[in-house]
């Protein structure tokens, strides 16, 4: 009889100790997803940065567009260590792929980053407004609607968004 209530004894503790660690694990889990809060990232004009957006071309594309290249200049980095950008705009879908009653425009995008000396100005390499694929590029046409969104570090870790668009 000793032996069934030793058992007995051992099972209990047993169940005691997995419920306290399935439990504890459990209102870890809720207490960290609740402090779990989305940050909007504080805005800072395109002038308090000094950018400056200027389009180019690429004559290696095959369709022989022109402006079918996009870069910045960003002019005031005296505190700024990091950049990224994301450019976006609407280019026409070739004719070949349209649907009839959809839209003849589509929306493209792309990115890059990269570090900055602080207090010296920045000039982002040109970005292509297509495609590339062996050597052999293909521009979007009817470009529109170019925008970037910049998010840039500073020296002091904090972070910044800034627009701005590209005028027609």
């Amino acid at each position: 009889m000793n032996k069934n209530l030793l058992i007995g004894a051992a099972l209990v503790v047993l169940l005691l100790v997995g419920g306290y660690f399935l439990f504890a694990n459990k209102s870890t889990t809720q207490t960290s997803e609740e402090n779990v809060v989305d940050e909007e990232i504080p805005e800072i004009s395109s002038e308090e940065l000094g950018i400056d957006l200027e389009l180019g071309s690429d004559r290696s594309c095959l369709a022989k567009s022109t402006d079918n290249q996009v870069r910045f200049t960003m002019n005031k980095t005296s505190d700024i260590k990091h950049v990224t950008w994301v450019v976006t705009y609407d280019a026409d879908i070739p004719k070949s792929e349209q649907v009839e009653g959809a839209s003849d425009k589509v929306n493209q995008s792309f990115e890059n980053e990269s570090d900055v000396s602080s207090g010296e100005a920045f000039t982002s390499e040109y970005g292509l407004m297509g495609t590339c694929s062996k050597n052999v590029c293909r521009c979007d046409t009817g470009v529109e609607n170019v925008k970037f969104i910049f998010k840039v570090t500073k020296e002091d870790g904090k972070v910044y968004q800034a627009e701005k668009t590209l005028e027609s």
